[in-house]
């Protein structure tokens, strides 16, 4: 069993922010780049391009401000 004990707030450390490598790579896109996305092996095109629009829209990023396309088993995205 785990060992509980009550501490103060202040004696907490903060909590590690919350890093994503898809949000960090879309975020420093200059207006002429793609970012090119291969789902992992065994995923499928359309489980990652869900993936892709869940995270970027948890992120704050609206529908419109970016867009993605698939040719041949690859995402691509773009910031609008």
């Amino acid at each position: 069993m785990a060992n509980f004990e009550t501490i103060n707030v202040a004696d907490a450390p903060a909590a590690p922010a919350a890093t994503n490598p898809l949000i960090d790579a879309f975020g420093a896109l200059a207006p002429d780049e793609v970012l090119m996305i291969t789902p992992d092996e065994g995923k499928s095109l359309r489980g990652t391009k869900t993936g892709i629009g869940r995270t970027l829209n948890n992120a704050g990023f609206d529908k419109t401000s970016y867009e993605q396309w698939d040719v041949d088993n690859v995402v691509y995205l773009r910031r609008v």
